[in-house]
């Protein structure tokens, strides 16, 4: 399978106005999915930076895609 990256999902470059503290499932695909929605109809005009909080966990992944992701509903 392909990886994802900015490229192949046409991101469109956007200014930053939603800071997000956490990288969770939760916030991922509900959040974030609301804001892409919003983008998608004219309604908002922004995108996300993203802060990990904590020491463990990984962004790499995120990272290596282009910080893209699939939302399957």
């Amino acid at each position: 399978m392909e990886q994802l990256s900015k490229a192949m999902t046409k991101k469109v470059n956007r200014p930053v106005k939603v800071v997000q503290f956490g990288e969770g499932n939760f916030l991922r695909a509900f959040v974030d999915y609301m804001i892409d929605i919003a983008n998608e109809k004219g309604l908002f005009d922004g995108d996300i930076v993203l802060i990990k909080p904590i020491p463990f966990g990984s962004t790499d992944m995120f990272h290596e895609q282009d910080c893209q992701y699939t939302v399957s509903l």
